[in-house]
């Protein structure tokens, strides 16, 4: 803990300087107590009282109508505010009504309109805070401007007015809306109304608030008792102490100001009390001895910072823009973590730096993308998990040297606003790497009337998308139902004969072994993981999930490692709406104890104004994808613990969005998604993903049974699952599989059905019979008497597409399983024993399927059962 005086000329230059800095990053937080108000004079002849003035105050009603023994009244008198004031509520009913005019009187009195503000209020209030605490019932701050905006427990905030004012969280309510209504859970005087109000649903986003700040900014305590305040504010309940203890010291502060008598100016400081300030994860001490040192700092504080310009929106977009680009040497050991930690290409990205790895290679659709992006307005890179898109779009940034280039790393969160701006910008290339725009700013940004603004201004738009990011692959690349067609570069996963020359070339600069014909980027990378595991660096990354990683707090930190693989930043807010800020950073301490957490770290550079100090990173989503696969497969109660991860997930998006249906389907379709995880528990670790999909799925339904999204993607899971059952030769349960999936495709069509307005319905019913046939399909592998709904749910797609402006679906292209399930039904319909044996069959939708398949004219007729041969 630091001590510095103000009456010290070199400690109050730093005093000074840690203010500074910190505001400079929009990031310390003033926690304002009784003795910031304490001897402020009412407009209504009073004066707001003290902590022990207001607790002697409510001590008189206690003595004169409690009914207690003297023994008792002396324990109450002896106690603090907190705790006094649980006795005071629990006589208050005793009260006679005269007494209760004299208390409101009281109140009102004392704690209302105020017109006077002492000298260093006045300068600590000029001073451009992002957003304040206090833990008084006055109206003194929000009296002194009206840009200060007080938010209540209980209340509604109305967002719209608040967005441009700085807003001040009345922790213990407000004295005016307690004498407005008289309930007392405005007027929050005891230990057990501070903790029902801060866990009330109503009031979470306020509690947010206060963890957030707690654990990713820098607090500034001025004017808070410690017995009486901030005992109160760190109660055990709300976990703000944990939050406190668990601060980057090399980021962050937790400044306590003390109030001192002059005669205390030479003294040291009290040991005793730096001893208790200890409990509070204080880091600093400032000492104050007169309000008149008070004045003068904030003043000097308030000059320094009013020069500071509020983070906007071209402080945003220039921090990713102008990139210089630095190759290291192809024999720079250096290199090869980047070969298991994919996100360090943008770890020098605050000082305008792109890392790239000696070894990156040019890919062959560089030539076509560089010549056709100039020439259109928004382009596509789309590919599997870990097929080269990153480098590809860094490549090709590279190469346009004479537009203004931005380039937004994986999971970077931007703003509409942010966003607006950026596309009006004229000669530039907006480069979004995966996840740096959500799926409805991609819709946004693809439409005609933006794409037509971009190509005006000389701009272009380049987005790399996940084959895994199913909802948005399905709407660019398969439900093209505009007149415009985007232009796509599809990175395969293997290298072709050049690209696999070069990149040999390179790695053996480092020692790596050669890549091989016919393995994907990821095989690769697998079997050098193998070949390198045991050695002390690899260690540090791979360490084992049963012995350490996953040892304690296991459901929560299975939770924090798929919502960081699936969005790869996640800002503190956020981390604590979903109660795995302390599961993540649990997971860097035990990655690398010295605190250099290479796979996740906190960034703190993402300071823009938002209420979170830092954002926790992915850096490397492959070794996340090892940890869970890896945890799946050794632990035997591992289903039904990532099920319920999962189903966490989900309750807490309904939670946040309540009321917001669209909101909360959009957060929620990457964690339904078969492709997505699919992804994370991926089958070269875990063999026995099909069972987790079932279990994942099952859990979701009582949550998701109204989304036709969800159960369209059940269907689709359950359908994989029964083919990897038909496989192993497990025709019982596949059948059984297969009829849930009919179950969900049935609901989810119907439910769809409901919304004949929705945005691109059409295509999603479309999609949704494309499943539907490849449902019945599979299931005429099983037993001939499915044939008919297969010819039924086949003709009922193509007839639905014969309306649509795109052939998009086409049982004939169908690979993998479905190819195979698509030729054995195929060949059943030119069979005539498999046909005679059916029952319901249209004939005429049979030969009509037939002749698309096969290009030949093809007639079945139904035969006279009497001429049919019959068994012997």
């Amino acid at each position: 803990m630091e001590i510095l005086n103000v009456r010290n000329s070199h400690e109050h230059g730093k005093m000074l300087e840690l203010c500074f800095n910190l505001c400079q990053k929009y990031a310390l937080i003033p926690v304002i107590g009784s003795g910031f108000s304490f001897g402020s004079p009412t407009d209504n002849n009073g004066t707001i009282p003290s902590v022990s003035e207001l607790t002697k105050f409510l001590f008189k009603y206690i003595s004169a109508y409690s009914n207690y023994s003297p023994e008792d009244l002396i324990d109450i008198q002896k106690e603090s505010l907190p705790d006094l004031s649980n006795s005071f509520w629990d006589i208050y009913s005793r009260i006679p009504e005269k007494k209760l005019e004299e208390f409101y009187e009281y109140i009102n009195k004392n704690f209302q309109n105020i017109s006077f503000w002492k000298d260093f209020q006045s300068e600590f209030l000029e001073i451009r805070w992002p957003y304040l605490f206090t833990l008084n019932y006055d109206s003194l701050i929000e009296n002194y401007s009206p840009n200060y905006y007080p938010i209540i427990p209980y209340e509604k905030i109305n967002h719209y007015y608040a967005r441009t004012k700085t807003k001040v969280y009345k922790l213990h309510g407000d004295a005016g809306k307690y004498l407005s209504t008289g309930d007392n859970k405005y007027f929050i005087l005891s230990r057990d109304q501070y903790v029902k109000s801060m866990m009330d649903d109503s009031n979470k986003d306020m509690l947010n608030e206060l963890l957030t700040a707690f654990s990713s900014k820098s607090i500034l305590f001025f004017g808070c008792g410690l017995s009486e305040e901030l005992d109160l504010l760190y109660s055990s309940q709300l976990s703000v102490k944990e939050r406190a203890e668990d601060i980057d010291t090399t980021q962050q502060a937790i400044i306590y100001i003390s109030f001192e008598s002059e005669d205390s100016v030479e003294k040291p400081f009290s040991q005793r009390m730096e001893d208790r300030l200890a409990r509070y994860g204080i880091t600093t001490v400032f000492r104050f001895f007169s309000e008149e040192d008070s004045k003068n700092f904030f003043h000097e504080l308030r000059e320094a910072t009013s020069k500071l310009s509020k983070p906007g929106i071209e402080d945003f977009l220039e921090k990713y823009s102008s990139m210089q680009f630095n190759v290291l040497k192809k024999d720079d050991i250096r290199c090869r973590d980047f070969l298991l930690q994919e996100n360090l290409v943008w770890k020098s990205i605050n000082s305008h730096i792109i890392t790239m790895p000696g070894y990156y290679i040019t890919r062959s659709l560089f030539k076509d993308a560089v010549d056709s992006i100039p020439n259109e307005p928004l382009c596509f890179i789309s590919g599997n998990f870990f097929s080269g898109k990153t480098i590809f779009l860094l490549d090709i940034a590279h190469f346009f040297t004479t537009k203004k280039v931005y380039i937004f790393p994986a999971g970077t969160t931007i703003t509409e606003e942010q966003l607006d701006a950026l596309v009006q910008k004229e000669n530039a290339l907006h480069c979004f790497d995966s996840k740096s725009l959500t799926t409805a700013q991609i819709k946004k940004v693809s439409s005609e009337l933006v794409l037509d603004g971009i190509k005006k201004k000389g701009s272009n738009i380049l987005i790399v998308i996940d084959k895994s990011d199913a909802p948005m692959y399905k709407y660019i690349f398969e439900a093209r139902n505009a007149s415009r067609k985007f232009t796509i570069f599809s990175l395969d996963s293997q290298f072709d004969k050049s690209e696999k020359a070069k990149f040999n070339q390179k790695v053996g600069a480092i020692s790596l072994s050669p890549y091989e014909k016919n393995q994907t980027v990821l095989d690769y990378i697998v079997n050098n993981e193998k070949k390198i595991s045991g050695i002390p660096s690899s260690q540090r990354l791979f360490l084992e999930p049963q012995k350490e990683l996953l040892a304690q707090d296991v459901q929560k930190r299975i939770k924090a490692l798929v919502m960081l693989a699936t969005e790869i930043r996640i800002p503190a807010n956020r981390a604590i709406q979903f109660g795995i800020d302390g599961a993540i950073n649990g997971i860097i301490k035990c990655c690398d104890p010295s605190g250099g957490a290479a796979v996740i770290e906190k960034d703190y550079s993402v300071y823009n104004g938002n209420s979170s100090g830092y954002e926790f990173v992915c850096n490397s989503k492959y070794w996340i994808i090892r940890a869970l696969s890896t945890y799946a497969k050794s632990d035997p109660n591992s289903i039904e613990i990532i099920a319920n991860a999962y189903l966490s997930i989900i309750k807490d998006y309904r939670s946040i969005y309540i009321g917001n249906d669209v909101a909360f389907y959009q957060n929620c379709e990457p964690y339904y998604f078969f492709d997505h995880i699919q992804t994370l528990f991926n089958a070269r670790w875990f063999p026995n993903s099909s069972k987790l999909m079932n279990a994942i799925y099952d859990k979701l339904l009582s949550e998701l049974s109204n989304s036709y999204q969800f159960l369209h993607q059940k269907a689709k899971g359950k359908l994989i699952i029964a083919q990897v059952q038909v496989k192993n030769r497990n025709r019982y349960m596949a059948n059984r599989t297969l009829t849930e999936a009919v179950y969900n495709i049935t609901r989810a069509q119907d439910l769809a059905s409901q919304y004949p307005d929705a945005k691109n319905i059409d295509e999603t019913l479309l999609h949704m019979a494309y499943t539907k046939g490849r449902i019945f399909i599979e299931f005429s592998c099983i037993s001939d008497k499915y044939i008919p709904k297969a010819v039924n749910a086949c003709y009922e797609l193509y007839e639905l597409q014969a309306r649509s402006k795109h052939d998009i679906y086409d049982f004939m292209t169908a690979k993998g399983n479905d190819e195979g399930a698509f030729n054995t039904f195929k060949n059943k319909l030119m069979n005539r024993r498999c046909l005679d044996r059916c029952t319901g069959l249209d004939y005429n939708q049979a030969s009509s399927l037939l002749q698309r398949w096969t290009g030949k004219r093809i007639q079945i007729m139904k035969r006279d059962s009497s001429k049919m041969p019959r068994k012997k």
